[in-house]
């Protein structure tokens, strides 16, 4: 009995699109789950930094303090990625992604009390948190973390398996297309 048209195509069909929304939901998620890693590593440096600082008059920060203590925990062997501190629009360690200085739109964010935002720069999405005085009021610079978590996602592997899941059923429904049976010589 040979199966109508539209179930052979209707049925790879669905199966094609299963397969692709949950590579999709899988990468969305992974993208979300590293994101939040980066912002919370973000902040922890800021704490860190703004903590091992000694104060000056006022609210600021004494300045080769906040330079050595931002490299120190950059340089760290602790730390599981790359990291960014800026004062001012002044980057304190190298600027490896050339985020500094960051633009307006992003400054005043911050200056808005956001608590954190994603930014992408030269393909790579870096984590930017504030880097407030010592009330935790006025902004004095900003601190970028990214890179913490090893690999830029899923190995080739699985991504060969999904191309070849893929394929077994578009020849599955090619096959359900002429009835079970395989054209060629007999």
């Amino acid at each position: 009995m040979k199966a109508p048209r539209w179930a052979a195509v209707l049925g790879p069909a669905v199966a094609l699109f299963a397969i692709g929304g949950q590579w999709y939901t899988a990468r969305s998620a992974e993208t979300r789950i590293v994101d939040a890693a980066h912002l919370a590593l973000a902040r922890h440096a800021a704490a860190y930094v703004a903590v091992v600082t000694p104060g000056t008059a006022g609210a600021g920060y004494d300045a080769p303090r906040l330079l050595s203590g931002a490299n120190a925990l950059a340089t760290a062997s602790f730390w599981p990625g790359e990291l960014q501190v800026a004062y001012g629009q002044t980057p304190l360690t190298p600027d490896l992604l050339r985020l500094a200085p960051l633009p307006d739109s992003s400054v005043a964010l911050l200056e808005q009390g956001v608590e954190g935002m994603i930014a992408t720069h030269a393909g790579v999405r870096a984590a930017v948190v504030p880097f407030l005085d010592r009330d935790q009021w006025t902004l004095r610079g900003w601190v970028a973390a990214w890179d913490a978590v090893p690999g830029p996602g899923p190995p080739a592997h699985p991504r060969r398996r999904t191309l070849g899941a893929r394929r077994l059923v578009g020849g599955a429904g090619g096959v359900a297309d002429r009835g079970g049976r395989v054209r060629g010589p007999r």
